[in-house]
């Protein structure tokens, strides 16, 4: 097609634009937008929303692979907002915030 599908027009606007501003104006505490280093269009995805925008070092290879970006961000997050982010490995983090929820 040449154009990313999260750039196509949907009700009036880009795909991307519908998405967030449902997902914004949601009663979801946080919005997390997963950014591969050649989208260049999603960069200004922080201006426009008070969403956390994230490029992972390594770009995610699907879907599955971004939402574990973006749980491994959030994850790293909390830790640091808990003052428990130290270097320690990611299953001891899991249990460090599971742990914290439960």
């Amino acid at each position: 097609m040449g154009k990313p599908k999260l750039l196509l027009a949907f009700r009036e606007q880009a795909v991307v634009n519908y998405v967030l501003d449902v997902r914004t104006s949601s009663r979801a505490d946080e919005v997390m937008v997963v950014v591969r280093a050649d989208d260049h269009p999603f960069r200004s995805v922080r201006c426009r929303w008070s969403v956390e925008v994230v490029w992972p070092e390594t770009d995610p290879s699907d879907k599955n692979a971004s939402l574990w970006v973006a749980l491994e961000e959030f994850r790293e997050i909390k830790l640091l907002a808990m003052g428990a982010f130290q270097s320690i490995s990611v299953s001891d983090a899991s249990a460090a915030y599971l742990n914290s929820i439960a």
